[in-house]
């Protein structure tokens, strides 16, 4: 083999090898895109749920709500001078 034979080789080894680098590099670079695209779904998904949170805490915490609920599912009232009772406590036990 002649000099520029050997020349041809080597630069042909080191072109297939860019080559593949480049591919590589383009695959990885493919991948993460994909992975950011899925990583935004989530975030929107997560931000969208978070927002119905806080929605229905705020509707949970509105004057009158837990109330409602507490007189709708256990019978619960205000109280009042009618149903008022006060337990006195003996102190000498």
């Amino acid at each position: 083999m002649n000099a520029w034979h050997k020349l041809n080789v080597c630069l042909l080894l080191l072109l297939v090898t860019s080559a593949m680098a480049v591919v590589h590099t383009n695959f990885r670079a493919r991948k993460l895109t994909t992975q950011v695209d899925k990583a935004k779904l989530e975030g929107d998904r997560l931000e969208a749920r978070f927002r119905a949170l806080q929605i229905e805490e705020g509707r949970w915490t509105a004057p009158g709500q837990v109330r409602e609920k507490a007189a709708a599912s256990l019978g619960m009232v205000m109280i009042d001078d009618k149903n008022r009772q006060i337990i006195e406590v003996g102190r000498g036990l």
